[in-house]
């Protein structure tokens, strides 16, 4: 089981939907044949899943375990034991029709988001099969925008992407934002999607610093590489320790990362949480990425409860409101 379960074949993008696509499957070796449900079986008797007691390898010491054979599944085959432990039919995920980013449901910009962050740590040749490879794990007729295109360069199919979800009101895209690297053919809010540590994003269902109950509006487009958010400054940095804490002018501590001086701290409207941001002239900002207001007011949404929502909805740009372009 250690040996099947360690082969790169297991890694790959592309058999995500081999796995996922294929009526029936059976695992073959030298010596063995089985089917994929009874390895995913055997392989669920030895994980520790939410609501079900330990297998009893789990209770073992790590050295027996690793006597015992019992190792940690592959990706595709974690995805597979989810399913099962759910109650799912057959394949990587669940084909049931719902917003858990699922196989063999249409296509939707949620759907999309939370299988691409499924399957970040997957690896391909072509960094732009992160999403190619993937398309066809969803019905229906694919945006024009994300159809498969080699002629496309990989930032421009990553940009593309990036701007699809952040059009299409998945803000949690931007909290992936590369920010500011070396590299410059890539805009500072494009995510970098071959990067394998997506999955391991944090959840930021509980904050909501650029919404409230009551109003949620999103204002954003794109003028070529730049993208245009709405949004409010809340204060600009006045001390920032290891370039990750922050104490603003204004008063308000936090953290992020790659912060400097006069680094504006911002809520785009729409966002559960906040950013940096670096001004580099009056017309154009870069993106440092996503930051934490230690004041849970202001992660709450009270940043943003006070402005004029009838006047925000109608699209008028009133003060404290600004259009930020990120490059």
């Amino acid at each position: 089981m250690r040996e099947i379960s360690n082969r790169d074949w297991f890694w790959r993008t592309w058999i995500i939907q081999e796995v996922t696509l294929s009526a029936q499957l059976v695992v073959l070796t030298d010596s063995l044949q089985f089917s994929w449900n009874q390895w995913r079986e055997m392989l669920v008797a030895t994980c520790d899943w939410p609501g079900r007691k330990k297998s009893s390898f789990l209770r073992q010491p790590e050295d027996e375990i690793g006597r015992m054979g019992v190792c940690a599944p592959p990706p595709v085959m974690q995805m597979s034991m989810q399913s099962a432990y759910v109650g799912a039919g057959e394949g990587v995920a669940s084909r049931k029709d719902d917003e858990n980013g699922t196989s063999g449901s249409e296509m939707s910009p949620k759907r999309l988001f939370r299988q691409l962050l499924a399957t970040a740590n997957f690896k391909c040749k072509d960094p732009r099969d992160k999403l190619f490879a993937i398309l066809p794990l969803f019905t229906g007729t694919l945006p024009s925008l994300l159809r498969p295109d080699y002629s496309k360069s990989l930032h421009e199919v990553f940009t593309d992407l990036t701007w699809y979800f952040i059009n299409h009101g998945v803000l949690d895209a931007l909290s992936l934002a590369r920010g500011i690297t070396n590299d410059t053919t890539s805009p500072t809010w494009a995510v970098d999607w071959a990067n394998p540590q997506l999955h391991k994003i944090r959840n930021w269902a509980s904050r909501s610093a650029g919404f409230t109950e009551s109003h949620e509006k999103h204002f954003a487009w794109r003028q070529g590489g730049v993208l245009v958010l709405r949004g409010i400054v809340i204060g600009s940095v006045k001390t920032c320790w290891q370039e990750s804490y922050f104490l603003t002018h204004e008063g308000h501590t936090g953290s992020g990362n790659e912060l400097k001086l006069d680094d504006l701290i911002c809520i785009f409207l729409g966002c559960a949480t906040s950013f940096a941001v670096r001004r580099q002239s009056d017309q154009d900002d870069l993106l440092v990425g996503r930051c934490t207001v230690d004041d849970p007011g202001i992660m709450g949404g009270e940043a943003v409860a006070g402005l004029d929502w009838p006047a925000v909805e109608q699209g008028r740009l009133i003060a404290p409101l600004q259009d930020f372009r990120l490059c």
